[in-house]
């Protein structure tokens, strides 16, 4: 792989200002990275981010920016530009990004009043009860179909190459987070009542106000499926104007933003070397280059429905054992294992992507990313 080059890993040979080349190692894709490693006087790692030869460093003369840059011995010397802390709070200052799938996921609740089931004098009253039918509803919608609107929304265009229409994606949300409530919040107020669960007929005319109001919430939900399968809608029709051509619309900080939307077939031309968590974002923080030269044939696995058909033998299987049809039962089980042995003696399950067509690809998005650094400079942003 060719990723790193030039690059000098130094230390101090006498724990003072000595400084010695130890080793050259592959960071990132930067090929213009200096890295000399060092300690401080109270034995902390800490970064120069000045311009500078080594000689300065050892020399003392070092600049004012310093950060975090290892433990021990370490010394990350960038030559320019920060690292680590510094680029985080520089950069960003703490700010979030705004757009759809940031506020899906601060729409993200529940699972709150399980604490109060959990305790028995409280679930002995409680349980059965319209309250029950609020809290598990409270769980599923806040706590998981919301963040499952803002997974859809963020990597959306990264799986179909355009982003889905913000207008549509918003009315969607606040349809659904208003009507949640409102649909909701009464079955509380129900429970705590005393109104169980599955009842047709109830004679208190009290109650009528409390379901009214969650009819009311329902048809807000109601509007809100409607926007999102118009969102989608809307989206597919406006794909040229929606398209992604930076791979990297919402300034993403893990990898797969570091490739092209929707990825290629072999997902990376050359294996990426992972320093941080954030890698994708460590990558941009120290000007990593992507490489465009030097690629070779990619070992590929080959495709196969064989996950596809046990699982649906599995769901047959499963659902023969609940109900007792023993011989749907048998004959599932029977198919799981022939399927099984049949795939060991499936020997073609891999190919490789030719250097040439590697080459191509990488070509195209290297001219696609030029003819975006071309553009007008645009502030990015999560709802952009």
């Amino acid at each position: 792989m060719d990723t790193l080059r030039n690059i000098e890993v130094l230390r101090f040979a006498d724990g003072e200002k000595n400084l010695q080349v130890v080793s050259t190692p592959n960071i990132g894709w930067n090929n213009n990275v200096q890295t000399v490693v060092g300690t401080n006087w109270n034995g902390t790692g800490w970064a120069d981010t000045i311009d500078g030869a080594a000689a300065e460093v050892a020399a003392g003369k070092v600049g004012r920016d310093y950060v975090q840059g290892g433990a021990g011995n370490d010394l990350i010397k960038t030559g320019g530009y920060r690292v680590g802390a510094a680029a985080n709070s520089d950069e960003h200052q703490g700010r979030c990004g705004g757009g759809v799938p940031a506020t899906a996921v601060f729409g993200s609740r529940g699972g709150m009043t399980g604490v109060l089931l959990a305790v028995p004098p409280a679930d002995f009253v409680l349980h059965n009860s319209l309250f029950l039918i609020a809290h598990f509803h409270n769980v599923i919608i806040g706590g998981v179909l919301f963040g499952m609107f803002a997974g859809i929304n963020f990597w959306f265009p990264k799986a179909f190459g355009f982003k889905l229409d913000k207008f549509w994606g918003t009315i969607s949300f606040w349809f659904w987070v208003v009507g949640f409530y409102v649909a909701f919040m009464p079955l509380y107020v129900l429970g705590l009542m005393g109104v169980t669960r599955r009842l047709r007929h109830f004679e208190d005319p009290s109650l009528q106000i409390w379901f009214i109001v969650a009819a009311i919430g329902a048809l807000l939900i109601a509007v809100g499926i409607g926007a999102f399968l118009m969102q989608i809608f809307v989206s597919i029709k406006n794909r040229d104007s929606l398209r992604d051509e930076t791979g990297d619309p919402w300034q993403g900080r893990s990898l797969e933003w570091a490739t092209s939307s929707p990825p290629p077939a072999y997902n990376f031309a050359f294996t990426p070397v992972v320093r941080d968590v954030d890698a994708w974002y460590d990558m941009k923080a120290n000007n990593a280059v992507r490489p465009t030269t030097g690629f070779r044939d990619i070992h590929m696995p080959r495709n196969t429905g064989t996950g596809v058909i046990l699982a649906g033998l599995a769901v047959v299987f499963g659902l023969a054992m609940i109900w007792y049809m023993w011989w749907l039962a048998i004959l599932s089980f029977v198919g799981i294992v022939a399927v099984s042995i049949g795939h060991t003696f499936n020997y073609d399950r891999d190919y490789y992507i030719p250097a040439e067509e590697v080459t191509a690809c990488e070509d195209l998005r290297t001219q696609q990313l030029a003819a975006r650094a071309a553009q007008p400079a645009q502030t990015p942003a999560m709802g952009a």
